[in-house]
């Protein structure tokens, strides 16, 4: 394989020469300090190996726990630069390929329409893909994919629209397009654009940061708001239904996991055990766009920060011990994490069980593997996204003054491009299930077996297909199912298929709460929680006592089924809930997180009534802060805490909105900010610009946190953005002194707040 090394490079190895041989110092001795401060090039420690590698010499350096390894399923020149991975029904491997992005430094060419998704095939069964055929040709990044009955939904970067592709001659590639969705163009960074569309339990499709879930019927496809949209790259759902959300550049990791998301965020403290933050690789490459302060002193980084791609453990043919845990990509760090999922009395609980060996599920040397995707598999085993280049931050972090471009440029890492590697999980102790799936043309009748099948890929494609044929004949046996079988999952499935095919009526519901196992209760509930928002309280009076249950699982349910579709009085009756169930560890936790939301919802009314006139901006801005400012300042607008370092400024009574005068707030927005803000320096290190936002979006979202967090300022016009935008056009991200001389007022809040800081040492 070809190796790409800078001149500058070999001699900085040449002059500093390699260090192997020296004893590993003790990194707890350094102080913050000396990490600020130190050459991240510079540090002897070990140098990184910048080999491209063959797959095969790639595997060979990974770590991996006792009895795993990999098996390559695909490799370039079959795929390239792919993200994401899906399966229909009949267990054909389609592949986003994002043929665009990042061809080098400056992200030249990004928005050309010329990307694709192919379809893999094994035609001989032995595990390796060799056949390939472009099923969709001239796209533009391509970041979602759902089979449907044969027909597949494609969705691209910079729109909200959903179109319905299909092969109508058999050949492989999609022949006709059908718009199914109207959603229409979205801005904004290609990186913080919704990804996902999966098809849940509950037979709603959810994605990032949308906030909506949505219902494909009759051919169409329809949205219904939900209370908050979150996530950035990589979607899944577990056994019983709930969304797993992760967060990438916000430092956080899964996020909004304590209960499904349509039900709106919930954050606990103490939902996470130790250092499970803190993350253990064993590359020594220091291209994190958050910086030294994200590194440790031999390179290594430190924390979370490009946390995607996750995916729930569904399989059968992977240790026992996997199943139901949650599994997601660190590209930065070239690792993949493994998550211990505990439910502690209602409260979900997440922790590394390899932490105390600073340990991760894998990790690797190799300084292009790039996981940016998991799948559980038809085959039972799980599937990693590799797309194996030098790059993988987009171009909003890797400006020519960067920390990370200066890595980049370096050490020559945009050279590698056009590489992707496909690889399976597997275990010494089981083998993969080599039955190929052939699920497109069975019968409904013929699905119902699988709804059983002991991997869940069978069972939730089975269910989906079901539900896409709506043949009511098989309501009978749906129902014998739900009642009679000793199969749990079985019987959830089968529920949700009635749902489906709109058939659930109260005696089901009834004898589910009266006889059914507490997780059959808890999907009762969730199951018709729109019937009773459409009217029908009398489901209240079905769901008498599981207030007093004795399963916390159940209560938490039955809270959330009260919160979302009590029309009054809902916190009254969650007060006399909590008080049933005092001082059960957990479940207190819960019940104050869950309470405390009625508190932020007054206080997020008194603030748009207070702006009554502008209402709609309001709630527009809201929408977009939490959609993807939150990630970074937090939803209550204080700043996320990541470790010790807070990721961007506090909102709360800010000078820095401007309040006289809203130029530099808009300067900010639209073309970022690097380095310190009134003295401080964050996690973020830079605040990505937002100039690719039309100017509504950008004035929404500043008026919003200009007239929330206890701030009170005029509203900011589109014009005012426009005016803006035409002066400052193709200005680079601002500094904390080009806003000092730009605004004398800016500067004088900076100047007292540094000399306040001063007299306080």
């Amino acid at each position: 394989m070809n190796q790409f090394f800078s001149f500058s490079t070999i001699f900085a190895v040449a002059i500093l020469g390699s260090c192997t041989s020296q004893p590993e110092p003790n990194l707890e001795k350094y102080s913050d300090e000396d990490i600020a401060n130190h050459d991240t090039l510079k540090v002897d420690l070990n140098h990184p190996d910048l080999n491209v590698l063959s797959p095969q010499e790639s595997m060979a350096l990974m770590e991996m726990q006792p009895g795993y390894s990999l098996q390559l399923v695909a490799s370039e020149p079959m795929v390239q630069e792919p993200v994401l991975v899906v399966w229909d029904g009949d267990g054909k491997m389609y592949v986003a390929e994002m043929n665009t992005y990042m061809q080098d430094a400056d992200f030249t060419g990004q928005d050309s329409a010329v990307s694709r998704v192919v379809c893999l095939e094994d035609t001989d069964g032995d595990g390796v893909m060799d056949k390939r055929t472009v099923f969709a040709d001239g796209l533009l990044i391509p970041r979602i994919i759902l089979p449907l009955d044969g027909r597949v939904i494609i969705g691209e970067t910079h729109t909200l629209d959903l179109y319905v592709y299909e092969d109508t001659d058999g050949d492989g590639k999609a022949d006709t397009k059908e718009l199914i969705f109207d959603g229409g163009d979205r801005g904004g960074n290609m990186e913080h654009q919704p990804s996902g569309l999966i098809w849940n339990l509950d037979n709603y499709l959810y994605t990032t940061y949308n906030q909506y879930r949505q219902r494909y019927k009759d051919g169409k496809i329809d949205s219904v708001g939900i209370p908050n949209g979150r996530g950035q790259w990589g979607l899944t759902h577990d056994d019983y239904g709930k969304v797993w959300l992760v967060n990438a550049g916000g430092e956080i990791g899964p996020l909004c996991f304590q209960h499904p998301i349509h039900y709106g965020a919930l954050e606990i403290e103490l939902d996470s055990t130790d250092q499970w933050k803190t993350v253990w690789p064993i590359d020594k490459i220091p291209d994190t766009q958050g910086g030294r302060h994200r590194l440790r002193y031999d390179n290594t980084l430190n924390y979370f920060t490009a946390t995607c791609g996750q995916t729930i453990f569904r399989g059968d043919r992977l240790p026992e011990d996997i199943r139901g845990e949650l599994f997601f990509c660190e590209p930065v760090g070239r690792l993949i994490r493994r998550t211990q999922i505990d439910d502690v009395n209602g409260k979900v609980v997440l922790s590394n069980p390899y932490e105390a060996d600073k340990g991760e599920f894998m990790r690797t040397t190799d300084a292009y593997f790039r996981p940016v995707n998991m799948a559980s598999g038809p085959d039972g085993c799980m599937y990693i996204v590799d797309m194996y280049r030098g790059i993988i931050q987009q171009g909003n972090w890797t400006k020519p003054d960067s920390y990370l471009r200066g890595i980049i440029d370096t050490l020559d890492m945009a050279k590698v491009i056009n590489n992707g590697r496909i690889y399976r999980i597997v275990h010494d102790d089981f083998k993969r299930d080599t039955v190929q799936p052939q699920l497109l043309k069975k019968t409904a009748k013929e699905l119902l077996t699988y709804l059983a099948h002991v991997n869940g890929w069978w069972r939730s494609t089975a269910q989906k297909l079901i539900v896409l044929k709506q043949d009511k004949s098989i309501v009978p046996a749906l129902k014998e199912t739900v009642f009679a079988s000793s199969n749990e999952l079985e019987r959830i499935h089968a529920l949700w298929c009635l749902e489906g095919l709109e058939v659930v009526d109260k005696d089901i519901i009834k004898k589910i709460i009266k006889e059914g196992d507490d997780n059959l209760k808890i999907q009762a509930m969730r199951v018709v929680e729109q019937s009773v928002l459409d009217g029908d309280e009398e489901y209240f009076e079905i769901f008498a006592g599981l207030d007093a249950h004795k399963n916390p699982k159940v209560v938490v349910q039955y809270a959330l089924t009260l919160r979302r579709c009590m029309k009054a009085d809902s916190e009254e009756a969650l007060l006399k809930i909590q008080n049933k169930h005092k001082g059960t560890e957990g479940l207190d936790e819960y019940f104050e997180a869950l309470l405390y939301t009625y508190e932020e919802e007054r206080i997020w009314e008194a603030e748009a009534l207070r702006q009554k006139e502008n209402r709609p901006t309001f709630e527009l801005g809201e929408k977009h802060y939490t959609a993807l400012c939150a990630s970074c300042h937090a939803e209550d607008g204080d700043g996320v805490i990541a470790g010790d370092i807070r990721l961007a400024p506090s909102f709360w009574r800010s000078e820095i909105i401007g309040i006289e005068n809203p130029d530099n707030l808009i300067r900010i927005a639209l073309h970022g900010l690097k380095g310190s803000l009134r003295g401080e320096t964050y996690g973020a290190d830079v605040m990505t610009p937002l100039e690719s936002n039309n100017d509504e979006y950008i004035a929404a979202v500043l008026s919003y946190i200009r007239n929330t967090f206890r701030n009170e300022a005029s509203y900011i016009t589109p014009e005012q953005v426009a005016k803006i935008r035409a002066e400052t056009e193709g200005h680079e991200m601002y500094t904390q002194e080009e806003l000092m001389e730009l605004d004398s007022a800016y500067a004088k809040t900076v100047e007292e707040i540094l000399e306040w800081k001063k007299s306080r040492k």
